[in-house]
């Protein structure tokens, strides 16, 4: 069976087409519009939230990744962490939480 994988939000951003400034929400209660107010964005990496001037127009920048089950309540530095010590030679967790390096045998 498959593991099921979710889509994980890295950057909430939408860019005004009014006046081509990108406000970017950081954090959850994070409002953040444009500079002539015609769009705005909230959530941070919790949510998408976008409040838009009627007529107005806006291209969602939005960043999404995929993450296993597993992963999805894990804060998003755990995340990057984990898949860093895969990837990088020498690197492994000692105790299942803390990275650390490899020590090799000197003869």
């Amino acid at each position: 069976m498959p593991l099921e994988t979710r889509q994980r939000l890295l950057r909430n951003r939408a860019k005004c087409l009014e006046c081509s400034t990108i406000p970017e929400s950081l954090h959850r209660h994070d409002f953040r519009s444009c500079k002539c107010g015609a769009v705005c964005v909230e959530g941070g990496l919790d949510y998408t939230k976008r409040m838009v001037r009627p007529g107005a127009q806006f291209e969602d920048l939005s960043e999404w990744f995929e993450v296993s089950a597993d992963e999805v309540d894990l804060p998003l530095t755990v995340i990057i962490a984990r898949r860093l010590f895969r990837i990088l030679p020498g690197i492994r967790e000692l105790d299942g939480q803390s990275p650390g390096l490899i020590q090799e045998d000197k003869p």
